[in-house]
């Protein structure tokens, strides 16, 4: 479609921790790796490392290079990318390359931390992005891939991550829940965080624990959701969730569920009509 002027379409291609950031599943296009690094510094100090970008398409490739910071926006961890401040802290030996088709490179970038660098964690996203199209008489796309750095700076840091309970509903019909933990990161660095959920059957033995786990920010709230199965057996069932805190403390929740299945109502009634049906002849009867 041809337009006037200059229309630009920013495609970020990024994944849940889970996974972060990468190019497609199908690995075509271009790729980034690695998905996301860890590093810790003392303020002033200095530390080097690299990403690598990859041409996975037919023709050639120009990639621009770039580092924007990025913090969450929601309970469910969707990310939001800026220039932002302290992004001079990461600096790129090349911001932009050319690739062949399957050629790959890598660009080496420094991770420097001023000497009155904040002690916390700080996040930032290294962009590989390729635009498509003239612009001039054709839609322009841009194309962006993201390898996520999380820093924590060293010095006062606060390790505050508590459970604030779980989600789950009281009643369903299948044997299948959907549990969601949320977590609240009240300190300034990221934690890793595991929730151990159990089911039991107010009588008889728990199922097997299941964990789940998850990379908590500073200053949010993030929802782990998982799906646990019940029995087969419909009844009332509690639903155990365990978290035991950076200073050892330990938080445990607990909701009941009712399962009852869509056969057990078939079940129940039919048995209330043969009921009623045996008491409304024997009242016939009666009567005759």
């Amino acid at each position: 479609m041809l337009r006037r002027g200059m229309l630009t379409v920013g495609v970020v291609l990024i994944g849940m921790l889970p996974g972060l950031a990468h190019a497609s599943d199908e690995q075509k296009g271009l790729q980034i790796a690695p998905l996301r690094t860890r590093a810790s510094q003392e303020p002033g100090q200095a530390t080097a490392g690299q990403v690598s970008v990859k041409n996975n398409t037919l023709g050639v490739l120009t990639v621009d290079l770039s580092v924007e910071r990025f913090k969450t926006t929601d309970e469910a961890y969707h990310y939001d990318f800026s220039q932002g401040e302290h992004t001079d802290w990461v600096r790129l030996a090349d911001t932009h390359v050319a690739l062949e088709s399957g050629e790959q490179k890598n660009i080496a970038y420094s991770l420097a931390v001023p000497a009155g660098g904040e002690p916390g964690g700080h996040y930032f996203a290294i962009f590989a992005s390729n635009t498509i199209g003239s612009g001039a008489t054709e839609i322009q796309e841009t194309r962006r891939v993201a390898s996520l750095i999380y820093l924590e700076v060293s010095g006062a840091l606060r390790k505050q991550v508590s459970l604030l309970g779980i989600d789950i509903p009281w009643y369903t019909n299948r044997p299948e829940i959907s549990v969601a933990a949320r977590l609240v990161n009240q300190g300034n660095t990221h934690l890793d965080a595991t929730v151990v959920q159990t089911v039991r059957p107010l009588i008889g033995r728990a199922r097997e624990a299941v964990e789940e786990r998850g990379l908590i920010l500073p200053s949010t709230v993030r929802r782990l959701e998982n799906s646990l199965t019940l029995s087969q057996i419909p009844g009332l069932y509690a639903v155990d969730a365990l978290y035991v805190q950076p200073d050892g403390h330990t938080q445990k929740f607990s909701h009941l569920v009712l399962y009852i299945p869509i056969w057990f109502w078939f079940v129940l009634l039919s048995l209330v009509m043969l009921v009623a049906t045996r008491l409304y002849y024997r009242r016939q009867a009666r009567r005759s």
